[in-house]
């Protein structure tokens, strides 16, 4: 069988686009793989954990903030963030406490957090990227114990019977 010049273009244009494939799904499963959790925000748990408990007993707080329409989510905060959605104000009778915490646990451990109405919590840890796959790293406290694990795109360890650690393997156009 004799190929045409156009055919075999055609065939390169597929294989090259196979292997392509091949070799990105390659890469996000290396380093999903190979990714260990950091050990220093397991290690930082007991600042979460205060951080989680102190919003948890001041949860009328955060109830201020719902949307109309949203059922699940009572409020965000990512100080960071210039998205008009996101709120960078905490309730200021408990500011002070709350922004001690922060600051304890560092920029590089905390980049803001979700409150959901059922009291449950999802910290922001980090967003990096290896091998050109992003990773967003989070913390979800589950005040009753009701956590529901992850899988693929994300990874997760459970810590306790309230902590879930996780991260989000990302790249455009894999997931």
């Amino acid at each position: 069988m004799k190929i045409s010049f156009k055919q075999s273009i055609i065939l390169l244009t597929v294989a090259f686009a196979l292997m392509s494939c091949h070799s990105e799904s390659g890469n996000v499963a290396n380093t999903y793989n190979a990714y260990q959790f950091d050990s220093t925000v397991i290690a930082k748990l007991p600042l979460y954990d205060s951080l989680a408990k102190t919003i948890v007993t001041n949860m009328a707080l955060f109830k201020r903030n719902t949307e109309e329409g949203d059922d699940t989510h009572a409020f965000r905060y990512m100080p960071g963030e210039t998205n008009f959605n996101e709120f960078s104000e905490l309730p200021a009778s408990i500011e002070p406490q709350l922004s001690k915490i922060l600051q304890t646990i560092g920029p590089n451990g905390i980049q803001g957090f979700d409150v959901y109405k059922d009291s449950s919590i999802k910290m922001f840890v980090r967003t990096t990227t290896l091998n050109t796959i992003i990773t967003t790293e989070m913390l979800s406290f589950f005040p009753f114990g009701n956590i529901k694990r992850r899988e693929l795109p994300f990874k997760d360890s459970l810590l306790n019977e309230h902590w879930l650690y996780w991260v989000r393997f990302d790249k455009e156009g894999i997931f």
